[in-house]
């Protein structure tokens, strides 16, 4: 069944060129706007095709504002996950587009009890983003499908890489998921060329129809008729009633909740406002509102400046504009016609970033959309080329054409015996066909050179890719060890903070005439001292031991040993303190917590002494021995 299957489709494949894609998706966020009261307990985002998908992680659910009646907040990926696709795009014969090919992101929260619930879902038409080598940042406003979410969106970036071109019928012309590095995640292994619903490759885009026709009036007079739904900023340069006067309108889809679109936005208000454009502008700028509500748009045109006639956020007009357009990503710019709304420039952010900043092609797109025509027209000069080379193919093909009729002449020529006559055309014809080798040299040269610049690019991007992937790889390992260290530095401060060396000890005089008798003493440990003291309640401190100038610890011969076995000294640089312990026991356990202290100061010393560095805080070692010898 499964062999008759794909015998079928490639049937169906039959005459068409094959494109091989590597799409991956980073996923960096979920924006949500749920139901006050309801709480998303395991979000996913399922990526599918058919009855093939991938499942992403459960992002961190962070709730970041509310009101009466709703709740805002994201769910972020850290870090960022990221899933790959090898997806083949189809061409028709003579065709220069490719066949739509749609995935489904849906997203799921699991609950408690195992239960899924569909919060949202897009479908991406992957064949629009097919390119060389490509990178676009994405906010896929998804279709809400539960009655508690009010909006919800994946910020995300895509990338896509061109790998091969083929025959559709090649056996590896298939499109297959795949993981990358690390993600152990289990993806299914079927074919991807059998979509489950072959109505979504017939489907039709509503951005070719009129709007004119559909509502009976121009653009102009649909925005104009609804003012109630506009909002004019107090420093913008435009006005309701330039919109009629504009040989085109650009309207922008964007949102303030966007990293990316805010980026736009900034981008497109250097466009609109330089000053070698706006003298010959004849086009003005629609900010279609895709924000929370009226607030939010507010803010941010406060803190944006945006400086055009908004629509407001979730109105009648925003909406029908949104559904006639099809807008399911932002940021978007359409340029449409102002009477029919017909769509001049599709992606008229793709067009504005072509430009890079720089004024001489930002004046040439906006001479063009200032005439209603779209960057088709700027692809006259490579058609004059393009026709420059048909001209020089047609003079090749007529040198070769006159060769053979030379040819033909030299036979008649050579019937009449006209000697003198066949010598100058057989010069003539070997002077042609001399010009057409080099001309065929030539061409073949500037083909090859086109080929190695088309190779050295595609590698230097490949190389491009590796080492960022070698970055982001590089930041995760640096993370890691940076979170070690941190962990072993506390766990020390804990494990030193836990010690605290106090208890009773018998201590020998060194002077006097009762000098050398033992005295009991009540010993606490003092940061750099281990000070001593008649009573633990007696603040008068009898003497104390530097533990950073101790040199040795020792335990006494057996010959020398008071009866409970538990005589030591700690030798400083200075003295030589005799103490006993109640135990051997007790005796060890000073002895550990001593030698510790003092081995922990010195190194702290050097340290310091070393790199110049502060000295730390004093430290405390617990040591119970809290009963009196």
């Amino acid at each position: 069944m499964a062999f008759a299957k794909l015998l079928s489709a490639k049937i169906r494949r039959n005459k068409k060129a094959a494109f091989k894609f590597k799409l991956t998706t980073f996923y960096e966020r979920i924006d949500c706007e749920f139901q006050k009261g309801y709480v998303p307990n395991k979000l996913l985002i399922r990526w599918s095709r058919g009855t093939r998908e991938v499942v992403s992680s459960n992002p961190l659910w962070v709730a970041h504002g509310e009101d009466d009646s709703a709740v805002q907040g994201k769910a972020k990926f850290e870090p960022v996950e990221a899933v790959e696709l090898l997806v083949t795009l189809y061409k028709p014969p003579k065709s220069v587009e490719y066949e739509d090919k749609f995935y489904k992101y849906t997203i799921e929260d699991v609950g408690l009890n195992g239960k899924k619930h569909v919060l949202g879902m897009f479908e991406l038409n992957v064949a629009e983003y097919a390119n060389v080598s490509q990178r676009y940042e994405l906010a896929l406003i998804c279709k809400t499908l539960y009655k508690k979410v009010f909006n919800i969106s994946i910020v995300m970036m895509l990338e896509v890489e061109f790998l091969k071109s083929g025959s559709a019928m090649d056996d590896d012309m298939i499109s297959t998921w795949s993981a990358l590095p690390g993600n152990d995640r289990d993806y299914s292994d079927g074919d991807d060329e059998f979509p489950d619903d072959d109505s979504i490759t017939g489907r039709t885009r509503g951005m070719s129809t009129d709007l004119a026709s559909i509502l009976g009036e121009s653009v102009v007079s649909l925005i104009s008729r609804n003012k109630q739904e506009l909002i004019l900023p107090e420093h913008t340069t435009g006005s309701v009633d330039e919109i009629y006067n504009s040989r085109s309108l650009a309207l922008l889809f964007s949102a303030n909740w966007s990293d990316t679109c805010v980026s736009f936005i900034q981008t497109m208000d250097k466009f609109y406002n330089n000053p070698s454009i706006k003298e010959n502008k004849k086009f003005e700028v629609i900010y279609v509102s895709c924000d929370y509500d009226d607030e939010s748009l507010l803010q941010g045109i406060k803190k944006h400046s945006i400086g055009y006639v908004c629509i407001k956020p979730k109105s009648l007009l925003a909406e029908n504009l949104k559904e006639h357009y099809e807008v399911s990503s932002i940021p978007q710019l359409l340029l449409v016609n102002p009477e029919t709304g017909r769509v001049i420039e599709r992606d008229g952010k793709k067009e504005l970033d072509k430009c890079h900043g720089s004024t001489e092609e930002q004046k040439a797109l906006a001479a063009l959309w200032s005439k209603g025509k779209n960057s088709q027209s700027a692809n006259k000069l490579i058609a004059v080329k393009d026709s420059s080379v048909s001209n020089s193919l047609s003079t090749l093909d007529g040198i070769s054409e006159n060769s053979t009729a030379m040819t033909r002449r030299k036979g008649s020529l050579k019937q009449l015996n006209t000697e003198q006559l066949i010598a100058q055309l057989e010069s003539r014809l070997r002077q042609k066909e001399q010009e057409l080798r080099v001309s065929q040299d030539q061409l073949q040269a500037a083909q090859e050179e086109i080929t190695g610049l088309i190779s050295e690019n595609e590698s230097l991007q490949s190389k491009n890719f590796e080492m960022n992937d070698q970055v982001r790889q590089l930041k995760i390992i640096v993370k890691e060890f940076g979170d070690q260290n941190r962990a072993m530095a506390d766990e020390k401060q804990q494990l030193v903070a836990a010690m605290e060396v106090k208890g009773w000890l018998f201590k020998r005089g060194i002077t006097g005439p009762t000098g050398r008798k033992w005295r009991k003493r009540y010993f606490q440990n003092n940061g750099y001292f281990l000070s001593y003291y008649k009573s633990p309640n007696i603040d008068v401190e009898q003497g104390s031991i530097n533990l950073k100038k101790v040199t040795n610890i020792s335990i006494l011969p057996e010959g020398m040993q008071d009866k409970n076995l538990a005589s030591f000294n700690i030798i400083t640089e200075n003295r030589v303190y005799e103490l006993q312990a109640k135990s051997p026991e007790e005796m060890n356990t000073w002895i550990r917590a001593v030698n510790y202290l003092s081995s922990y100061h010195k190194e702290n010393i050097l340290r310091s002494f070393k790199q110049d560095v502060p000295k730390p805080p004093s430290i405390f070692i617990e040591v119970n021995s809290s009963v009196p010898v």
